[in-house]
C-alpha cells in the first residue's frame, strides 16, 4: 500500500522532531544548540507536510492522530514567544510601544478630552461653590484636604517635611502599584463597550479640577501645579493611554468592521496589551521620580525635557509611522466534531485542537493559586524581615514585589513556557493564537490584562463587599457586584469556554495533543523487507465496497482495544460484517480477530485505492453482496 511506503519513508524524521519537541517543553529552546534550532522549523514543516499527504492517502487513523499531535505540539514550539528578553524590551520601547500609540491617537486624543473636560467640570464646580468640593470627593480620599482646611494645613501637604525619605519612597511605590492597578482595570472595562472607561476618565478629571480650585483658591496654585507636575504629567498620560486602549477595545465590539467583533476584539485587545504595559512602565518611572524629591519641595517642578526619559518616548511616538496592523494570517474554523477546533497555521495546514474545558482550567488556575499564595506568603515573610532592617525601602521592595508577582506571574510563565503556566503544564493545556500565528507577548498580556476584574476584584467584592465603595446604597452595590460576576462566570456561558481575556488576547486555551506512534495493523512489519503476509480470508471487490473510511476506522480502534470485553466485542461485531457480506460458510468465534485483521486491511487497501482516484467514499451502502467465501 502507499501508505506504508509514505510512512517507511519519513518515519524518520518524525522521530527526530519528536525528541527535539520534548527538550523544548522540558527545558525551553535554550537546550537546542544552534543545528538543532536550525533543524527544528524544517522537520516542523516536513511534518505539515507529512500530515497534508497522510490525510490524503492514507486512512491510517493512527498515523493521522500522530501527525496532528506532533504538529501541534511543534507548531506551539516553532510559533511560541522567543524573542530574547533585552531585544524585546528594546523592540518594545522603540518600535512597537510609540507605533501603536499612535495607531491609537484618536482614542488618546478622546481619553484626553475625557479626563480634560472632567477637569475643567470639577475646576468650575469647585470654584463657584466650595462645598461642591465634598459631593466631587471622598472624605477618605481628601485626607483632611478640603475647604474646611487653613491655608496653612493646605501648604503643609505640599511642603510635608515630616517623612523620611525612604518612607517617601515606600509611599511612591505604593502609589505606583495602586495606579498601576486602576490603569490595568481602566484598560480591561472597555470590554464593557467602553462606557466605564469613559466615566472612570471623566471622574478623574473632576477630582484633580476640584483639588486644584481648591488651592487656587487659597492663593496655592502655582505651589499645587509645582507639586504635581514632575510626576503627574507622567501619571495622567499614562492614565490617558489605559483609557485610550480601553476605548479602543470597547470600540472593536460596538464597531467591528470588516471582522467579526472576536477577530477584531482580538486584534484591538493586543493593541491594549502593548499600551498598557507601556503605561505601567511609566508609572514606575513616575513612583522612581516621586521617591526621588525631597521633601522641602524646593526640587518640584517639571524635569527638562531634553532629560527626561518619557520625552524621549514620546518623541518616538510623534516620529513613528504607525503599525501596518496584525495580520489575520489565518482564520478559526469550526471543526465537524463537539470541542474540536481547527487553527490554520501560516504554512496554510490545519491543525485541530482539543478545547479545554472548564474543569480543566479551573484545576489548572487553582494550581497556580496555590503556588502565588505560596510565593506571597514567602515574600511577606521575607517583607517583614526587610522592613525591620531596611525601614521605607524595604517595604517599597515589598510593595513592587507583590505588585509583580500578582500582576506578571502569568504573563512570565505563558511567555516562557510557550503559552503554560505551571497549573497548565500539570494538566497538560496550553495557550495558542487562535488565528494560528504566533503566540506574541502582546497577545499574552492583552489575555491577563482583565485577570483584575475576572477573578480578583470578584474576590474581594464577596469577602468584603464594603470594597466597591462606603457611599454606595446597597442596590449600587448589588449592581456592581452582578456586573463583576458576569466576568468571572463568562467560561460557563460560551462553547469554547472563553474568558473575557480570551476574547481581547485572541487565543484559545487547548489539550496538548498527545499520541504514540503505533505499529501497523497491516502487519507488513513483521515481514522480511516490509511484504504484507498472504491473508487467510479474502474478499471480493463489491464486499469491500460496502462499508466506508468512518467504519474502517471504527475497526482499526476495536482491533488496537485492550480490556477484559475485547473478545466479545470482536466476536459481535465480525458477526455483524458476516451478515452484511453474506459470508459463507461462518467464520467460528476464535477465527474472529484474524477474519477482521484480514478484512480490514483488504477494506483499507480498497479504500486507499479510490483515493488516489479522486473518490471518497465516508459511509457504508445500503446494498448487500450476494456472496462471499473464505
Amino acid at each position: 500500500m502507499k501508505s506504508l511506503e509514505f510512512r517507511r519513508e519519513r518515519e524518520g524524521s518524525w522521530i527526530e522532531l519528536e525528541s527535539l519537541i520534548a527538550r523544548v517543553e522540558a527545558w525551553g529552546l535554550g537546550t537546542l544548540t544552534a543545528a538543532e534550532l536550525s533543524r527544528l522549523p524544517v522537520l516542523y514543516r516536513a511534518t505539515l507536510s507529512s500530515l497534508s499527504v497522510a490525510r490524503a492517502i492514507s486512512l491510517d487513523a493512527n498515523v493521522v492522530e500522530y501527525l496532528e499531535s506532533r504538529a501541534a505540539r511543534a507548531y506551539v514550539c516553532v510559533y511560541g514567544a522567543k524573542r530574547p528578553p533585552l531585544e524585546a524590551a528594546r523592540r518594545f520601547l522603540a518600535v512597537r510601544f510609540p507605533a501603536t500609540v499612535r495607531a491609537l491617537r484618536k482614542h488618546l486624543a478622546l481619553s484626553a478630552a475625557l479626563l480634560l473636560l472632567g477637569t475643567v467640570t470639577g475646576l468650575g464646580l469647585t470654584a463657584t461653590d466650595p462645598n461642591r468640593f465634598y459631593a466631587l470627593v471622598d472624605e477618605d480620599y481628601a485626607a483632611g484636604r478640603t475647604p474646611a482646611s487653613t491655608t496653612e494645613e493646605l501648604r503643609q501637604a505640599l511642603y510635608d517635611d515630616k517623612h523620611p525619605a525612604d518612607l517617601l519612597g515606600a509611599f511612591a511605590m505604593y502609589l505606583f502599584t495602586h495606579n498601576a492597578r486602576i490603569g490595568m482595570l481602566c484598560a480591561a472595562l472597555g470590554f464593557a463597550a467602553g462606557v466605564p472607561v469613559m466615566l472612570l476618565l471623566f471622574t478623574n478629571g473632576l477630582l484633580l479640577g476640584a483639588f486644584a480650585a481648591l488651592y487656587q483658591e487659597r492663593g496655592l496654585g502655582i505651589e499645587f501645579w509645582a507639586w504635581i507636575l514632575p510626576h503627574g504629567v507622567t501619571e495622567l498620560l499614562a492614565v490617558v493611554l489605559c483609557g485610550a486602549a480601553g476605548l479602543a477595545v470597547g470600540e472593536s465590539l460596538l464597531f467591528p468592521g470588516r471582522h467579526t467583533r472576536l477577530v477584531n476584539l482580538g486584534l484591538r485587545g493586543r493593541e491594549a496589551g502593548v499600551v498598557v504595559l507601556g503605561a505601567v512602565l511609566m508609572l514606575l518611572l513616575a513612583g522612581l521620580v516621586e521617591g526621588d524629591l525631597p521633601p522641602d519641595g524646593a526640587r518640584r517642578v517639571p524635569a527638562p525635557v531634553g532629560r527626561d526619559p518619557v520625552g524621549r518616548v514620546l518623541g518616538r511616538v510623534l516620529r513613528a509611522r504607525g503599525p501596518r496592523g496584525d495580520a489575520v494570517t489565518a482564520v478559526l474554523l469550526a471543526a465537524p466534531r463537539g470541542r474540536v477546533r481547527e487553527v490554520v497555521t501560516p504554512e496554510g495546514v490545519p491543525l485541530r485542537f482539543t478545547l479545554a474545558d472548564a474543569g480543566e482550567r479551573a484545576g489548572a488556575f487553582l494550581i497556580d493559586l496555590v503556588i502565588l499564595v505560596a510565593v506571597s506568603m514567602a515574600l511577606l515573610i521575607g517583607s517583614v524581615i526587610l522592613v525591620g532592617a531596611a525601614g521605607g525601602f524595604g517595604l517599597a521592595i515589598a510593595f513592587v514585589a507583590f505588585f509583580v508577582l500578582r500582576t506578571f506571574y502569568f504573563t512570565f510563565f505563558e511567555s516562557r513556557w510557550k503559552g503554560a503556566t505551571p497549573g497548565k503544564r500539570a494538566l497538560r493545556l496550553r495557550v495558542v493564537d487562535a488565528h494560528g500565528g504566533p503566540l506574541t507577548a502582546e497577545a499574552v498580556f492583552a489575555r491577563n490584562l482583565t485577570r483584575e476584574i475576572e477573578f480578583f476584584v470578584p474576590l474581594v467584592a464577596l469577602l468584603a463587599p464594603a470594597s466597591l465603595g462606603d457611599s454606595l446604597p446597597g442596590w449600587a452595590r448589588l449592581v456592581s457586584l452582578g456586573w463583576l460576576m458576569v466576568f468571572a462566570l463568562l467560561p460557563l456561558f460560551n462553547r469554547d469556554r472563553l474568558r473575557p481575556g480570551d476574547l481581547v488576547g485572541g487565543t484559545l486555551v487547548v489539550r496538548a495533543p498527545q499520541a504514540l506512534l503505533l505499529e501497523d495493523l497491516s502487519g507488513a512489519r513483521a515481514t522480511p523487507k516490509g511484504a504484507a503476509p498472504t491473508p487467510q480470508y479474502t474478499f471480493t471487490r463489491e464486499q469491500l465496497d460496502i462499508y466506508g473510511i468512518y467504519e474502517l476506522q471504527v475497526l482499526e480502534e476495536l482491533l488496537r482495544s485492550q480490556g477484559p470485553v475485547r473478545w466479545q466485542s470482536l466476536r459481535a461485531v465480525s458477526d455483524k460484517v458476516q451478515a452484511k457480506l453474506r459470508w459463507r460458510p461462518p467464520v467460528p468465534d476464535h477465527e474472529a480477530e484474524r477474519f477482521l485483521h484480514d478484512f480490514y486491511v483488504a477494506q483499507r487497501r480498497r479504500l486507499e485505492q479510490k483515493l488516489m482516484l479522486g473518490h471518497r467514499q465516508e459511509r457504508k451502502r445500503a446494498t448487500r453482496t450476494t456472496g462471499g467465501q473464505s
